[in-house]
């Protein structure tokens, strides 16, 4: 007596039980009918793939076997058991941050998945960014998103979005007593969109020029980055 599988439209074979369990995903199971026997088969509604795109950046998310294009069609029902492969491009001034939710990674912008259940998988895309270090001489602090570099500071390079703006702002060392105190600018191979204002498009370093000690007598004061 020979058994063969039928799925219905939409659904998927999901394996032999009982007597014909020993036969796993084939697509039949013969036995001998010599005594009452027991025979079951499971079959399975098709389940979904769901793909996210996050981040800030564009790209594109193509899978194998067809069915995604995210951007546009982001999810796409496969049958149960189906191995699915999901392929990152990342658009023009992006960068792919990478997957989340899959089995496997395959390669720097591929991974893998199989469809026994419904799944949601995340794939990040972000701005490329520039790196601001900012290098400080005499006493002082430069401040800024992400920068607290000089007078006790030790984070003096950060990430930016390229094209963000970047604020950095000087303070004098309120516990140094001789000298002037006096501010003599900054320098260094950034793009300054005005006196205190660098936009990161490249990888720069801003150069704080020397600020001698303060006097005693200064009660100290708080001034915007300003270059010679």
């Amino acid at each position: 007596m020979t058994f063969t599988e039928t799925p219905g439209a939409g659904s998927a074979f999901g394996g032999w039980n009982d007597e014909c369990a020993a036969r796993g995903f084939n697509t039949s199971c013969m036995l001998t009918a010599n005594q009452n026997r027991f025979v079951s088969a499971a079959f399975f509604k098709p389940v979904t793939l769901l793909v996210t795109r996050t981040g800030s950046g564009g790209g594109t998310i193509t899978s194998s076997p067809a069915g995604i294009t995210c951007g546009a069609d982001c999810s796409q029902p496969y049958a149960f058991n189906t191995v699915v492969t999901l392929t990152a491009a990342a658009a023009a001034g992006s960068v792919f941050g990478g997957f989340t939710g899959c089995d496997s990674l395959v390669g720097n912008f591929s991974c893998r998945l199989t469809m026994t259940a419904n799944r949601t998988v995340f794939a990040s895309f972000t701005p490329p960014t520039a790196a601001l270090g900012v290098s400080t001489s005499g006493n002082g602090n430069v401040s800024g998103p992400g920068i607290d570099c000089g007078g006790g500071g030790s984070d003096c390079l950060q990430g930016f979005p390229t094209g963000a703006a970047v604020v950095l702002t000087a303070a004098l060392d309120l516990v140094s007593f001789a000298g002037s105190g006096v501010y003599t600018g900054i320098d260094g191979d950034c793009t300054f969109l005005d006196n205190d204002t660098t936009v990161m498009d490249h990888a720069c370093t801003v150069t704080r020029a020397s600020m001698p000690p303060r006097d005693r007598h200064d009660p100290g004061s708080v001034t915007r980055l300003t270059r010679s």
